[in-house]
């Protein structure tokens, strides 16, 4: 089934006991974009990326513990059996890092709403300007799937694999090594072997591509279904935009380097292209 979901599609389904809206809105890198805004969709619980993070990591963004994250989102009410929709406030930014969360620990019935609260509000649609406050805890179990994440021994090994293809979502002025980095202190470049797929390429507007021409940037970048996909980027949010785009397009056997250019570029010891 597609990741994505519509407007209409959740708005007929919104009321439903089993459908939980998760708000997983994010200031993007470098303050571009909009911040987290005070609209939003009713019924909507805040899922807070920051605070859904490992911050005894030195890394932005790390992923929590299956455990500690099955922790916190029980407390906004997701059961065994919920049926996930989340979004954000730019389009597709971060929601689809919160969908790969649930997607990581064995939740598959979860979706991104397409076009996020942008598309929602294009529509006419109603909205308001307080997130729900859950009452009663849920009962979500996180199944660990670990094969669905990359170390970077993982991403070393893959360099030279032909069975597996790196992908990293960043601006090509970044992945080409022609701008600093937004964060202090890291090396410019990319992994030697990985494609670019801009992740901003992915879209028509703030609404994800079509599947047909989704699968023409993997094509051009040499992809096939048949390899092993390791997604990056620059602290490992937008890298889930090029995950979404994948599984919309046909490509499951994909992985995220969650460290990505943060863990990277970094390292001084770890090799860098930047052509």
């Amino acid at each position: 089934m597609n990741p994505t979901v519509s407007c209409s599609w959740l708005q007929e389904r919104m009321s439903e006991p089993d459908c939980i809206i998760l708000d997983a809105s994010l200031t993007p890198v470098g303050g571009e974009g909009q911040s987290p805004a005070s609209s939003c969709i009713p019924g909507a619980v805040r899922f807070d990326l920051e605070e859904l993070s490992d911050t005894s990591s030195q890394l932005p963004h790390s992923l929590l513990g299956p455990m500690e994250f099955q922790r916190k989102v029980r407390q906004m009410g997701v059961n065994a059996d919920s049926t996930v929709v989340v979004y954000d406030n730019n389009g597709i930014y971060s929601s689809p890092r919160a969908w790969w969360n649930f997607k990581l620990t064995g939740h598959d019935d979860v979706y991104v709403l397409d076009g996020g609260i942008n598309e929602w509000n294009a529509q006419g649609l109603e909205s308001t300007n307080q997130h729900k406050v859950i009452e009663r805890e849920g009962d979500f179990v996180a199944t660990p799937r670990d094969s669905m994440t990359s170390s970077v021994q993982d991403v070393l090994a893959a360099i030279h694999s032909p069975a597996h293809q790196i992908i990293d979502l960043r601006s090509a002025p970044r992945y080409g090594g022609e701008q600093d980095e937004p964060r202090p202190g890291l090396r410019r470049g990319h992994v030697p072997s990985a494609v670019n797929i801009p992740f901003s390429e992915l879209f028509d507007g703030h609404r994800l591509k079509e599947p047909k021409h989704l699968k023409e940037f993997f094509e051009r970048a040499g992809c096939s279904t048949d390899q092993y996909l390791i997604f990056y980027c620059g602290s490992g949010v937008t890298a889930c935009i090029g995950i979404l785009a994948a599984f919309a397009c046909g490509f499951s056997n994909v992985s995220l380097y969650d460290g990505s250019w943060a863990e990277w570029g970094a390292e001084g010891s770890l090799p860098i292209a930047n052509q």
